[in-house]
């Protein structure tokens, strides 16, 4: 990015980086870690979402307020829908692929469980003067021996972008604190089998590993990182 361009951005002032943007950097070869860092640091003023009507869809299909049915219906609706630009034409494609793929993913390891859309506030984790937006998807709940666990579940969308099984594991760590400080209520318990990072174009559903402590020194690290990044851009 050139200067007259940061310029014309106006900087974020503490550190601050999505979850999913987190993980990728963890797996980054340092030229992509430091623009990852730039582009958190001097986010765009518009940004175009991408897969909007997938992702709601998706939600309401784990949720179980639509069945796989209405998934079908909405995949054949996205390919039917006209389009007035070429950005417009690729989303509604990519977004019936992504729904394709939602149904070809096995996710048996949800039928015990509770779950909901998220509809709280988007807390920060901070780590390392690093603060982490999780910003989960879907919360997850289930009963265990009278005990109700809670969890949390993040999508990532991308045709051209699937996080690496590492990566999964590190979101689903992040998700699991999360969860333990900002979801479960007096009594209830945060559950690391019940996080789950779901990239859908890989048909994926990683939870948390029980070796999270391992994962949470790597995420320390990167967010020195990241701090020390911040101040020289």
């Amino acid at each position: 990015m050139g200067l007259k361009n940061i310029a014309e951005k106006k900087a974020a002032a503490k550190p601050r980086i999505s979850v999913n943007k987190l993980a990728e950097y963890l797996e980054a070869i340092p030229t992509r870690r430091k623009k990852i860092v730039e582009d958190a640091k001097y986010p765009e003023k518009f940004i175009v979402t991408r897969y909007k009507d997938a992702r709601d869809i998706i939600t309401g299909f784990l949720s179980g307020e639509m069945d796989e049915d209405a998934v079908l219906e909405s995949i054949d609706s996205l390919n039917d829908k006209e389009s007035e630009t070429e950005f417009q034409e690729q989303d509604n494609r990519l977004s019936a692929e992504s729904l394709d793929s939602l149904l070809e993913t096995n996710i048996s390891i949800l039928e015990d469980c509770t779950v909901e859309p998220f509809d709280g506030d988007n807390e920060l984790v901070e780590i390392s003067g690093v603060d982490i937006s999780v910003n989960p998807d879907l919360i997850v709940t289930k009963m265990v021996n009278d005990e109700l666990h809670f969890g949390a579940i993040k999508l990532h969308i991308s045709k051209t972008n699937n996080l690496s099984d590492e990566s999964q594991k590190i979101v689903a760590v992040l998700l699991y604190l999360f969860a333990d400080k900002f979801i479960k209520g007096a009594g209830d318990k945060a559950s690391l089998k019940l996080c789950f990072s779901f990239d859908v174009f890989k048909q994926s559903l990683e939870s948390c590993p029980t070796s999270f402590k391992h994962r949470l020194k790597k995420i320390e690290a990167a967010c020195e990182e990241i701090a020390l990044w911040w101040d020289k851009l």
